[in-house]
């Protein structure tokens, strides 16, 4: 998660939420130390004494990245995720949220993945290899006459994260893997089957598959970036 637009005001707020995410990749066995866990006026993290216990040795930092979250003051409209705010931190969202955004109301971001990978390289550069182990987004797919789902939305928003993710990695960043979400539709936590988040459509009723625009652009990308040893192959029929 990237968290951007910290407004002066909320400056605390903002320092806990990065101490805590800064916590989490610190503890992974890199040893590197931010220098936010020493902020200013005495402020020190009260947990950093936990860190040498959380520590483990990982052979990859796995990155799910979907949107930017935008913190600053709480409007006076806002709620809480439980009631219908915006993921994943409702309460403080600024206004307003960028445009486009997806069917979960989530804004469109593909800078915001190239921005932290490069931030964790750069903070964090024990860190010898990163997975994008999700990245992807649910729109409102409906299928043509002729049963054909032409998520454009969805193409667009593979292409330009892989692009930002390309741009990073041109920039140092140790991308080793990327995998998109998701492969199908399926049950997708609290909204069910009511988010699509799949390259191939389900038919929940009939159990049919059928893959949609944005499977066919994915796999167009894979084949375009593919060295001729990894023998990529064409689907028979």
């Amino acid at each position: 998660i990237l968290v951007k637009q910290i407004v002066e005001q909320d400056d605390v707020r903002g320092d806990l939420i990065d101490l805590a995410l800064s916590r989490v990749v610190s503890g992974l066995g890199t040893g590197d130390k931010k220098p936010e866990h020493e902020r200013g006026e005495g402020r020190q993290d009260p947990h950093a004494e936990l860190e040498d216990i959380l520590r483990v040795g990982t052979d990859f930092l796995g990155i799910n990245y979907y949107s930017d979250s935008f913190l600053g003051v709480p409007a006076a409209d806002a709620k809480p995720m439980q009631d219908g705010g915006l993921f994943p931190f409702p309460q403080a969202a600024s206004s307003p949220i960028p445009e486009p955004k997806t069917a979960m109301g989530w804004p469109i971001t593909a800078s915001g993945i190239r921005d932290l990978l490069l931030r964790v390289s750069r903070d964090w550069p024990s860190v010898e290899a990163i997975a994008i182990t999700e990245n992807g987004a649910a729109f409102d797919d409906v299928p043509s006459e002729d049963g054909r789902i032409l998520d454009h939305q969805r193409a667009n928003y593979l292409t330009s994260h892989i692009a930002a993710v390309g741009e990073a990695v041109e920039l140092g960043a140790p991308v080793v893997s990327y995998h998109a979400w998701s492969f199908l539709d399926n049950f997708e936590w609290a909204e069910g089957y009511s988010k699509r988040f799949g390259l191939v459509y389900v038919d929940y009723e009939s159990q049919n598959r059928t893959p949609k625009l944005s499977a066919e652009v994915y796999r167009s990308l894979i084949l375009a970036h593919a060295s001729d040893s990894e023998a990529v192959q064409q689907p028979v029929g």
